[in-house]
C-alpha cells in the first residue's frame, strides 16, 4: 500500500488503517455498553468495567474529520458533497430509528428509556437535539446523537467550501468559535448549548492531521511510535480519569492515535483482512450493538437463568451475533442502499441543474 493513500471516497483504494482504526473505536464501545448493560441488568462488578471505552466516540469524531477534509477538499458543489454524505448516513439511520419507534409502540419493557412518540421521531428524523424523559440529549435511535453533530459537522464544511482552498482553516474558524460561543454563553436553548459543545473539537483536530497530511507528511512517518502512547493515555484513564473536558483527555489523544496510524503499513493476513471488514462494518456495528446486547441481556440470560455459565454463553452469543449481523447488514443492506440512495439524488440534482 502506497504511503500516501488514495481518496476513501474513491471506491476503489481503502486506507486500511483507517479502516482498522473504525473497527477498534466501534469495538470498545461495544465493550462499554456490553459492561454497562451487565452492571445495570445483574448489578455485576459494581460499575462499568470498561468506562473508557464510551470514548471510542472522540476517535470516530477524529478520523470524520480527516475524512471529510481529504473527500471534501476539492469537491466543487456544496450539494454534491451533502448528498454523498447523506447517503451515507440516512439509509441505516432512518431505517433503525423505525424500527426503535415499532419496539416502544409494542414492546416498550426491551428499551431503558425510549417511548413511542411522534414529535420525538420528527425531531430524531431530522437531526434536532432534544432532551428525553430521562433528561439525556439523545434520539429515539440513542446513539443517534454523535450523529446529530456529524450532520451539523457536514453542513458546516459545505457552507466554508465558499472559501475555496482555504475551506479547512474556515471549518477549523467556525468550529473554534462555536465552542467559544458555547464556553462563553452557556446557552440554555438545547440544540445551541449541543451544538457549541466543546465535543466539536474533535473535528477539529482531524482537520488538523489532515492538514499534516496535505502539507508535511513526513511528520506522519515521525508520528508512527506515537500511536502506541496514545493508546496509553486513553486507557489509562480507564482507572486515573483526567480532570479535562473529553475533547482534550480523550480527543487529543486520539489525534495522535490518527496520525501515528495513518501511513501505517497494514498486512495482507486474514486477521488485517478481517478487521478491515470490520471497519467497512464500523457504522453498522456502531448502530446496532446496543439492541442485540439488550435483547440478549433482557431475554436470553433471564430464560436461562442468572449465573455465570449463562451469562459467559450469552456474552460469546452477543459479540458472535454483533459481528456477524453487523457485516450482513453492511453488506446487503447499507452499502446498497447507500448507492441507491446516492444515485438518486445525484441524478435529481442533474435534472435541477439542466
Amino acid at each position: 500500500m502506497s504511503e500516501r493513500p488514495a481518496s476513501p471516497e474513491s471506491g476503489r483504494v481503502q486506507i486500511d488503517s483507517l479502516q482498522i482504526l473504525r473497527a477498534a473505536a466501534a469495538s470498545s464501545v461495544l465493550l462499554f455498553h456490553y459492561f454497562l448493560y451487565l452492571y445495570l441488568e445483574f448489578g455485576l462488578f459494581g460499575g462499568n468495567l470498561f468506562e473508557v471505552g464510551a470514548f471510542g466516540v472522540d476517535i470516530f469524531f477524529v478520523v470524520s474529520g480527516f475524512i471529510i477534509c481529504f473527500a471534501g477538499q476539492n469537491e466543487t458543489s456544496p450539494v454534491r458533497f451533502m448528498v454523498k454524505r447523506m447517503s451515507r448516513i440516512l439509509p441505516l439511520y432512518y431505517l433503525l430509528t423505525l424500527c426503535v419507534f415499532v419496539v416502544a409502540l409494542i414492546a416498550p419493557h426491551l428499551l431503558y428509556s425510549t417511548t413511542a412518540n411522534v414529535e420525538n421521531l420528527l425531531r430524531s428524523l431530522l437531526f434536532i437535539p432534544y432532551a428525553k424523559e430521562n433528561g439525556l440529549v439523545q434520539p429515539l435511535l440513542f446513539l443517534g446523537w454523535t450523529l446529530n453533530y456529524e450532520m451539523f459537522f457536514y453542513v458546516i464544511f459545505s457552507l466554508c467550501m465558499l472559501a475555496g482552498h482555504h475551506r479547512i482553516f474556515a471549518v477549523l474558524a467556525v468550529i473554534v468559535a462555536l465552542v467559544v460561543f458555547g464556553w462563553l454563553a452557556t446557552p440554555e436553548s438545547v440544540p445551541v448549548r449541543f451544538f457549541t459543545s466543546g465535543i466539536m473539537l474533535n473535528f477539529a483536530w482531524g482537520c488538523v492531521v489532515y492538514l499534516v497530511y496535505e502539507r508535511a507528511p513526513e511528520l506522519l512517518k515521525l508520528a508512527r511510535p506515537l500511536w502506541l502512547l496514545a493508546v496509553a493515555a486513553i486507557l489509562v484513564q480507564n482507572w486515573v480519569p483526567l480532570p479535562l473536558p473529553r475533547e482534550f483527555a480523550f480527543g487529543l489523544p486520539s489525534m495522535v492515535l490518527l496520525a501515528g496510524l495513518l501511513t501505517m503499513p497494514v498486512g495482507k493476513g486474514r486477521i488485517s483482512k478481517f478487521f478491515v471488514t470490520l471497519g467497512d462494518a464500523s457504522y453498522s456495528l456502531y448502530l446496532i450493538h446496543p439492541y442485540i446486547l439488550q435483547t440478549l441481556f433482557k431475554v436470553a440470560i433471564p430464560v436461562l437463568g442468572v449465573n455465570w455459565v449463562s451469562i459467559s454463553l450469552s456474552s460469546l452469543l452477543a459479540g458472535l451475533m454483533t459481528v456477524g449481523v453487523s457485516i450482513f447488514v453492511f453488506r446487503l443492506v447499507e452499502r446498497p442502499t447507500n448507492q441507491w440512495l446516492r444515485a438518486c439524488l445525484l441524478a435529481f440534482d442533474r435534472k435541477v441543474q439542466a
